[in-house]
């Protein structure tokens, strides 16, 4: 047995080799983007900043109701939610590597000597013990030390990349927000252009009426009769392509909250009005600020940091 002073040199190695990690060290990229921008709409005094729950600022019941329920039955919204459960799971995996490795076993078998064998030829008793049951438990356990840091660097990289899939999680609720309350607006738009088509209709009616009763009296020409149902038919026939329109963002709010149009149309009506004016407005921020708030700007920065810690590893 070595003496203490012996064994120092070996365990300070083991110890200086557990300090070195493999790899570059990640440092987060610095775009040097300006901190002030030089625009200044003379709102921002009033203005609010909202990242996430940006449509609570339009203060309309209606479009929070559906945008809640995108954000829980979307498809791409679950899929997130699915890669974030499988990013957790693999840094459980990556962090299991830290731990001691245990493997018990255990196995029971059953044996029987055949009285015919040699080993039974020149015994008097023929009344022996053939049969036999054998019973074996076994236990391991070891342990990697992490001597250049790979193990560290697997946590560092299945860290980021758990961190850019809850950042694509938000990207998504945000896009799918987004997408819900420009459909929703446009359907409410497309309705009260709807509304005012029909009321141009009925004065546009009552127009031609009118028209036709002064040229059969004979104080208007037949041509101004004409013109009024030019310009009725025309108002009529532009009501058709609103139509199609309201139905085409009835379908897509119904793709984006996964159900069905007409359960849309329900909840909805057929008659609404827009979302009124905020009373603060939504405060983007500086272009910088803007940038650096991105979900996808942020989740690219993260893969790039795993993408660092996988040359470690």
């Amino acid at each position: 047995m070595r003496p203490p002073i012996q064994r120092l040199p070996a365990l300070s190695l083991t110890l200086l080799l557990g300090a070195c990690a493999v790899g570059p060290n990640y440092q987060p990229p610095n775009p040097g983007l300006a901190t002030h921008y030089a625009f200044d709409s003379g709102a921002n005094s009033q203005a609010v900043t909202r990242d996430d729950d940006w449509w609570m600022a339009l203060n309309d019941q209606l479009l929070s109701q559906l945008v809640g329920h995108a954000l829980q039955f979307n498809l791409d919204a679950q899929a997130s939610l699915a890669r974030i459960q499988q990013a957790r799971a693999q840094l459980d995996i990556a962090q299991a590597t830290d731990s001691p490795q245990v493997a018990v076993g255990a196995r029971v078998a059953r044996d029987q000597l055949s009285q015919n064998s040699e080993m039974f030829a020149n015994m008097p008793n023929r009344n022996l013990q053939t049969l036999f049951t054998n019973y074996r438990l076994g236990f391991d356990a070891s342990w990697e030390i992490d001597l250049f840091g790979r193990q560290a660097r697997m946590n560092e990289a299945a860290t980021a990349r758990l961190e850019s899939a809850e950042l694509a999680e938000r990207d998504m609720r945000l896009i799918v927000a987004a997408d819900v309350a420009r459909n929703y607006i446009e359907l409410r738009a497309w309705q009260q252009r709807q509304r005012l088509a029909n009321t141009s209709l009925q004065h546009s009616n009552e127009i031609l009426r009118l028209t036709q009763q002064a040229a059969t009296a004979g104080e208007l020409a037949q041509i101004e009769v004409l013109r009024a149902q030019t310009e009725r038919d025309t108002l009529a026939a532009s009501i058709a392509p609103m139509r199609a329109a309201e139905r085409a963002n009835l379908a897509a709010l119904a793709v984006l909250m996964g159900t069905e149009p007409t359960q849309i149309q329900r909840l909805l009506g057929t008659s609404g009005t827009l979302p009124p004016w905020p009373a603060q407005l939504i405060d983007p921020g500086a272009p910088s600020d803007l940038l650096k708030r991105r979900p996808d700007v942020r989740r690219a920065e993260r893969e790039l940091a795993a993408a660092s810690a996988d040359i470690g590893v």
